[in-house]
């Protein structure tokens, strides 16, 4: 089947209501509509067109996903937390199951603990953190250590102390929020 085949045949089974709109829309969110026509062959659970026909092409109020991420590359990862994200701003709510707590962190406004059971802690990532923490450590691996750095860093009004250890700098910060976010290209952070 092709994706748009593959789409439609779904739309039936869920009696969804101007089908052909959604599906295009569906396709666009994660750049499959130039492509719409191309025979495919889904991977349960691995691929974004996966999520579109069991979970939004229905378009539910209320999204449910359990692990929606797990086997994914990179890019597949991107897809579905732009697709989540995107979904939540036209004014879904949506309730993800999930062990990845960095992906949790992202996209999610409220966040509930829950161990054997029991609800541990539910609020805002931030707050769930900030609870948690005792002593707030940013950690920084850099080509090259200079004077000029370490002041810099430490003229920030959230630090408290700068370690240098070799080619990483350990930063020590104030545990009143999560300043990893305050930091130009977070994706060469670790904390």
């Amino acid at each position: 089947m092709t994706a748009q085949e593959y789409l439609e045949f779904f739309a039936r089974i869920f009696q969804v209501a101007r089908a052909g709109d959604r599906i295009k829309y569906l396709l666009r969110q994660v750049d499959l509509y130039d492509v719409r026509n191309r025979r495919f062959a889904p991977i349960p659970g691995h691929a974004p067109e996966t999520l579109l026909h069991t979970r939004l092409l229905p378009d539910p109020d209320i999204l449910i996903m359990d692990e929606p991420i797990t086997g994914l590359d990179p890019f597949g990862i991107k897809q579905v937390r732009d697709l989540i994200v995107s979904e939540n701003r036209e004014g879904r709510s949506i309730l993800i199951s999930s062990h990845q707590l960095s992906e949790v962190e992202k996209i999610c406004h409220r966040v509930a603990i829950i161990y054997e059971g029991r609800l541990l802690a539910e609020d805002s990532m931030d707050r769930i953190l900030m609870s948690l923490v005792k002593h707030r450590e940013i950690q920084i691996d850099v080509e090259k250590v200079t004077k000029t750095l370490v002041k810099q860093i430490e003229r920030l009004d959230f630090v408290h102390k700068v370690i240098v250890e070799d080619l990483t700098l350990r930063i020590e910060v104030r545990d009143d929020r999560d300043y990893r976010r305050m930091w130009p290209d977070s994706s060469s952070r670790r904390a």
